[in-house]
């Protein structure tokens, strides 16, 4: 988990870094993935879809103001999206499992420090 970690790190970093990706833009690309309703279950489960589509709309308008003197930025920037949403999933998937894991090791730790405190 580490080294796909690590990879997908370098995946984001590494194109980030060689954009010189500024705060605003960083900020924008946060929320047009927050605000993302893509998916026919997310949409229907809002409760005012239209905000949140309105909100998206929004924030992709702000970044293509921002980048308007630089043809073909906003270009590059977008597609960096699908690695940054991938990212941001890996990167909760890791907290649960390690939460996961964690925990579980716990347990059989206390429950073999029982069974040998039971057997002596």
């Amino acid at each position: 988990a580490v080294v796909s970690t690590q990879s997908t790190g370098d995946t984001i970093v590494t194109p980030l870094k060689d954009l010189d990706t500024d705060r605003f833009e960083l900020s924008r690309l946060r929320r047009i993935i927050l605000f993302n309703s893509t998916t026919k279950a997310n949409y229907q489960s809002l409760k005012d879809a239209e905000e949140v589509r309105s909100i998206r709309k929004m924030e992709h308008t702000l970044l293509q103001s921002h980048t308007n003197g630089h043809p073909g930025r906003i270009g590059e920037l977008l597609l960096l999206l699908p690695a940054l949403t991938t990212a941001g999933n890996l990167f909760i998937e890791h907290l649960h499992l390690e939460k996961l894991v964690g925990d579980t090791f716990e347990n059989l730790v206390a429950a073999e420090l029982l069974v040998a405190m039971g057997s002596g």
